[in-house]
């Protein structure tokens, strides 16, 4: 592991063209497409109900279309 990267195929995948990378945690996957500066699909499933869920990072935003990310922590700690 090399933050935000995962040397592993895990549920957190990122797209980018015809390449995969994969993230430990759902927070790590945000970081992959700034991290390499490229466009990318970010793909996973919801924990609490196993729905897909897709996001679409461009330009250093991510965007999605009907769901909230929810982190129990302040990012910083």
């Amino acid at each position: 592991m090399a933050n935000p990267l995962s040397a592993i195929p895990t549920p957190f995948r990122v797209s980018v063209g015809d390449k995969r990378y994969y993230a430990d945690c759902a927070r790590d996957r945000l970081g992959i497409p700034p991290t390499l500066r490229v466009d990318a699909v970010l793909d996973s499933k919801c924990s609490e109900t196993g729905q897909a869920t897709r996001m679409i990072g461009e330009q250093g935003r991510v965007h999605h279309d009907d769901f909230v990310i929810h982190f129990p922590l302040p990012v910083r700690q």
